[in-house]
């Protein structure tokens, strides 16, 4: 929620005080295609022409600051806009954690 606990207080939703639930880590899973940190930093740093970075973050966190040259399609708009992706470019996603862009 954009505005964190202070605005949920203040928008009256309930609150619960109490033990926390279990926390859930998140453990990445490399598929074939992935490609590290390093890597990215080098795609980034290169902006070959046969590649598009595809932002899928929000376009709040997209306002904080973006990649040069990065195309900003935020993940739940994707499907519908799919038609707006070259076919013929390698296609790189990334986000603020990697899980939107796997």
């Amino acid at each position: 929620m954009t505005g964190g606990f202070n605005a949920w207080k203040a928008a009256g939703y309930e609150m619960y005080a109490g033990q926390a639930g279990k926390m859930i880590a998140y453990a990445p899973k490399p598929r074939p295609g992935d490609i590290g940190i390093d890597a990215f930093k080098q795609l980034v740093a290169s902006t070959p022409a046969d590649t598009l970075i595809l932002d899928v973050r929000n376009q709040d966190e997209a306002n904080a600051g973006m990649l040069k040259g990065a195309k900003l399609i935020p993940d739940e708009e994707l499907v519908a806009r799919m038609g707006e992706l070259p076919k013929d470019k390698r296609i790189v996603t990334h986000c603020a954690t990697g899980v939107r862009a796997e």
